[in-house]
């Protein structure tokens, strides 16, 4: 056995964290389905009672009519003149809009409503010989239990008369009546009352709306008169003030021209001429100093006759056209006759005149303009000292005018004011009566025909409804309080091991029955799933057979009924019908019925081999019809557990894997039985199979860590009695994936 263990390796590792997430978290609706199938008949029990009891509960109730009045806050108005309004009248928005709901239902307009009906009328709302209601009745008993006087009187404020009193119970029963909705973002607004009397129904929903509309137009009037009183108090008011400061300017003035003599108006005049005079002498001045430095510039850099060519004197320009005439005249003798010629010689001594007399003029016309600089500069100088002396006068006055300025700037306010509040009451008098509500009725309330509630229908529906989802929840914790694994996935992250396959089944199966239908039906999702377990075992090992010596495989359960032996006959049978040969030995000391079950007869059996009375070949036998071998005890043996050696039980197997291309070791139960852990010998795979939704979570775990802490070989898992259906979906889906991952 050590050879095949060593022939073997290690076996692949199994992450639990590759699970796919969206797979482990998946909820199996199928599952669920199946299992709401399976408990229909209380599902429909439920949603019967439920109905029944909702139809009873609706019947007991008094039928109410409700009849419904509509209105639209309309936002526009009469514009008679430009003027802004005395009571605003914006865009209405959502805020506006929903707080009008509040307005209907609050407790100013509902009394007005109510006073507008005869007492009688609203008898509805508080008959005369009606008991207190539930809500007192509790709210008294609880008063009780505290002590308290729970008396209806005790209830009541003492310091309200019995008329308050009365009407405070008509707006809270008025109050429970009204419904006040919007519809949608429009600007259009419900009102429904909800009685026992269709026409008093009707009345109130209308009087309601024209109430609400009355109240907006006699609210916006008194706005406007009070508006009137006060703007007519204020022009009085003003008017005085205006007066008063005007006198007040009109006496200050005459009192500082009798001390100044003159007036600061008068000052300021002159200062602003005295200015404009001294700007152009400046500007006259800066041209003619620049006039001369231009020219004097020139001189110093080409002498007089490079001056002369800024100049424009007609003069001047006279010089400067006999000059070149002359030149031109020397030049047309100069092709003819030399330069000591006596015409040439005329010539030149006529230019040499007209040049000097050029000079002449042009030092002439700079001495010009160097005194008119001077004359401006003069002038510029006199205009701004005697701007210096009027600046100093103006400051002088200017001193004993502060006052006058504050006089004239308050009287100037005072005026402005005057004027917009007297403009403003002549716009608003006569707008106090053209104030409209800003919402008009669009529908009124008529006699509704039938009654509006309460709808047995629908709450028999509703009653339905809750009676079905009851059941639901019912179920639901039926399912998620159950014992065991539902599904491979669950297995898988909880044990951190393969689970490669999970076998359905409804029930425990008889042994001969079962390799009979694996006969019949060899592609049935039975043995579909055991041919994934079966490639999972030994995908690692390669194909049986390959080298000597066989593998070794135990299957075992946590505790019992988890259709251990069922899992270990089909993983032999079908090995058989691949052509391997396989011999399943049955580890069951107490109640070894496998042979039984089997019809096989052991003589010599697994007891004899291990005390050595026989050889292990001798004490196997074949099963018909299905080509593998069983070895198992002839009769119950407890005692085999204490007497046998487990080095014996080693040298066995290691004979049978000899012999044998696949030794398949039926063991009991890890929990209940201590053969499982002390005779097992080393084997290659260990098996453990856990049954769908019975087999605790809990002795899976201790199962687990008892074989780890035996030594016991790769372990693997099945579940085992699984939901055919279900598993279709999952393992369909996800067969390739887990067998990759085993």
């Amino acid at each position: 056995m050590n050879n095949i263990s060593s022939r073997l390796g290690t076996p692949p590792r199994f992450f639990p964290a590759e699970i796919d997430r969206a797979t482990a978290d998946r909820v199996e609706l199928g599952s669920l389905v199946s299992d709401l199938w399976r408990r229909r008949s209380m599902i429909v029990l439920a949603v019967i009672l439920g109905g029944l009891l909702a139809y009873l509960a609706v019947s007991r109730i008094e039928p109410v009519y409700s009849a419904r009045a509509s209105f639209m806050v309309d936002p526009s108005r009469v514009q008679l003149l430009n003027a802004d309004d005395v009571v605003t009248n914006p865009l209405p928005d959502n805020r506006l809009l929903d707080s009008q709901v509040a307005v209907l239902q609050s407790n100013l307009l509902l009394e007005e409503v109510i006073a507008g009906f005869p007492s009688d009328r609203l008898a509805v709302f508080d008959p005369p010989d009606a008991g207190p209601s539930m809500r007192d009745v509790v709210r008294g008993q609880i008063r009780a239990l505290l002590g308290m006087d729970g008396s209806a009187d005790a209830v009541a404020d003492p310091l309200l008369s019995p008329e308050e009193r009365w009407m405070r119970r008509m707006v809270g029963a008025f109050r429970a009546a009204t419904d006040v909705w919007r519809e949608g973002e429009s600007y259009i607004f419900n009102v429904s009352v909800s009685t026992g009397n269709p026409e008093l129904s009707a009345l109130m929903a209308n009087a309601l709306v024209r109430t609400y509309i009355d109240q907006q137009v006699r609210e916006r009037r008194a706005s406007v008169r009070d508006a009137n009183a006060f703007l007519e108090d204020r022009v009085a008011m003003m008017s005085a003030a205006v007066q008063e400061a005007e006198a007040a300017v009109d006496e200050y003035r005459a009192r500082e021209i009798a001390d100044n003599g003159v007036s600061p108006g008068i000052v300021e005049q002159q200062l602003r001429d005295l200015s404009t005079q001294h700007t152009l002498a400046a500007a006259d001045l800066a041209a003619a100093e620049a006039r001369y430095d231009q020219i004097t510039a020139v001189i110093d850099e080409g002498g007089i006759s490079a001056a002369a060519d800024l100049l424009t004197s007609p003069f001047v320009d006279a010089l400067r056209t006999q000059v070149s005439e002359l030149i031109r005249e020397d030049a047309v003798l100069a092709t003819r006759v030399s330069a000591d010629h006596s015409s040439r010689l005329a010539i030149r001594n006529q230019r040499d005149l007209v040049e000097t007399e050029l000079s002449a003029e042009v030092t002439n016309i700079v001495g010009t303009l160097r005194n008119e600089m001077d004359v401006a500069r003069i002038r510029t100088a006199s205009i701004g000292q005697s701007l210096s002396d009027l600046e100093a006068r103006l400051a002088d006055v200017s001193q004993t005018t502060l006052e006058l300025r504050q006089l004239e700037r308050q009287a100037a306010a005072v005026r402005d004011s005057y004027g917009s509040l007297l403009t403003r009451l002549n716009e608003t008098r006569p707008v106090a009566e053209l104030q409209s509500a800003g919402a008009r009725v669009v529908e009124r309330a008529v006699i509704p025909g039938a009654p509006s509630g309460p709808r047995k229908g629908l709450f028999t529906a509703l009653g339905a409804a809750a009676g079905f989802a009851i059941a639901l929840i019912l179920v639901f914790l039926s399912v998620a309080s159950r014992p065991g694994f539902a599904r491979a996935g669950e297995l898988e992250r909880a044990a951190g091991l393969p689970v490669p396959a999970a076998l359905p089944g409804k029930g425990r199966r008889q042994p001969r029955a079962l390799l009979a239908s694996l006969r019949k039906a060899p592609h049935q999702p039975l043995a579909n799933g055991l041919r994934r377990l079966r490639g999972s075992l030994f995908a690692a090992d390669g194909a049986l057979g390959a080298s000597p010596g066989g593998r070794s495989l135990m299957v075992t359960s946590s505790v019992g009924d988890e259709d251990a032996i069922s899992v270990a006959l089909g993983l032999a049978h079908l090995e058989a019908r691949a052509g391997r040969s396989v011999v399943v030995v049955d580890l069951e000391l107490h109640d070894p019925r496998l042979a039984r079950a089997l019809q096989v007869r052991h003589d010599p059996g697994l007891a004899e081999v291990l005390r050595g009375a026989a050889r292990p070949e001798e004490a196997t036998a074949p099963v018909p019809s299905d080509g593998f071998h069983l070895l198992a005890l002839s009769t119950s043996d407890p005692d085999l557990v204490d007497a046998v050696d487990p080095a014996r039980m080693a040298d066995v197997m290691a004979a049978l894997g000899d012999r044998f291309d696949l030794v398949v070791i039926v063991a009991p139960p890890v929990l209940r039985a201590v053969e499982t852990l002390t005779l097992a010998p080393p084997v290659d795979r260990t098996l453990l199979v856990v049954r769908q939704n019975r087999t605790p979570r809990g002795a899976v775990m201790d199962a687990l860590r008892l074989l780890r802490g035996a030594g016991a070989g790769p372990i693997h898992l099945a579940l085992t009695m699984a939901d055919a259906r279900a598993e279709d979906r999952v393992h369909g889906r996800d067969a390739a994936r887990r067998h990759a991952a085993a």
